[in-house]
């Protein structure tokens, strides 16, 4: 239909404005076929209910039935791949906000590869693979010893967390987010006891909250990503650590400097484009880096930076300030 010009139904709005007239995409055709006007019906979507109309049938009764059959695979395959993507995710339906709020899951499709986030109001995208390993990680860190010296969360597998995983609360405050991770401390511990017990603890261990039926451990990360407010890209590694947010500073001013030679060889912009990768924004965000105070750059290289200083906030203070005192006073205002 789309390759023989034909386009949607063209309409205008109260206020005068131009709508349809566009391509024909998956779910237009799709509402088309599952129409029942065109066998003399009359629907309510509202209500979901069909009443007998008064215009003619152009399609017999038995088409449009063998046409829905179809249709019911279709919406039953999609229904199938839902239920297979929240198998797959570790906290489909127990990632909450601070106020009850239930993170849902989406996706994105990118040169033909799917990401899968967990996403709530506010445009806030959280990538899956990123948060749920991050999340397992964290209970793989508690320190069981004050609970029972028998147990070791230490070799907790994806899906045995599954198991004892009651809920999640996530707060997110800017760019930090807290979690509180609360796990069934009976089926948790009986799992952890099957596993030898470790002579040292974990790095950077977790210490848990006891109750009597549950055991609750909280960990927090920042959000990083330079490009967009929403985390579009699950490729890229948008929840950091303390640690790993000042490394990402790091690497974002090195990468700043390697960019600034490519200026340096009299390159054209379609040149420089081309070889760094990236478009002449987030180009310019970066030279930005390479005109900050020689101070700030020094902390950084220390670890004495701010703990949730992130490179799109340092790229916004470079872009906005050139005058060396005033970047150092909004740096150590974060």
């Amino acid at each position: 239909m789309n390759a023989q010009g034909y386009r949607s139904k063209r309409w205008k709005t109260k206020k005068g404005e131009d709508r349809g007239g566009k391509p024909f995409s998956h779910s237009s055709i799709l509402t088309i076929l599952s129409n029942p006007l065109y066998v003399g019906k009359m629907p309510h979507f509202t209500a979901k209910k069909v009443y007998p109309g008064k215009q003619p049938a152009i399609i017999s009764q038995e088409v449009f039935e063998a046409v829905q059959a179809k249709v019911g695979n279709y919406k039953n395959g999609l229904r199938e791949y839902r239920e297979y993507i929240r198998k797959e995710t570790l906290m489909a339906d127990k990632l909450f906000d601070d106020i009850g709020n239930p993170y849902k899951l989406t996706s994105t499709t990118k040169n033909g590869q799917k990401f899968q986030y967990y996403f709530i109001r506010k445009g806030v995208h959280i990538p899956v693979i990123q948060l749920d390993g991050f999340v397992l990680d964290t209970i793989r860190r508690a320190d069981l010893s004050s609970v029972d010296l028998q147990a070791d969360s230490s070799q907790i597998t994806f899906d045995e967390v599954k198991k004892c995983l009651k809920q999640v609360i996530c707060v997110k405050r800017g760019t930090n987010c807290r979690l509180q991770i609360m796990l069934d401390k009976r089926v948790f511990l009986d799992i952890c006891r099957t596993y030898p017990t470790q002579a040292h603890l974990p790095i950077n261990p977790v210490m848990p909250e006891v109750d009597e039926e549950t055991l609750t451990v909280r960990d927090e990360f920042y959000i990083d990503n330079i490009c967009s407010t929403r985390l579009q890209n699950g490729r890229a590694q948008n929840i950091l650590t303390v640690r790993q947010l000042n490394e990402s500073l790091v690497r974002g001013i090195a990468r700043a400097w390697k960019l600034k030679k490519l200026l340096e060889k009299g390159l054209t912009t379609r040149e420089w484009e081309k070889a760094s990768g990236m478009n002449k924004r987030n180009f310019a965000r970066y030279i930005h880096l390479c005109y900050l105070s020689p101070r700030i750059v020094a902390d950084i290289l220390e670890y004495k930076n701010p703990a949730n200083l992130t490179l799109r906030e340092l790229m916004n203070l470079a872009e906005g300030q050139v005058d060396f005192e005033r970047q150092e006073k909004i740096f150590m205002g974060y």
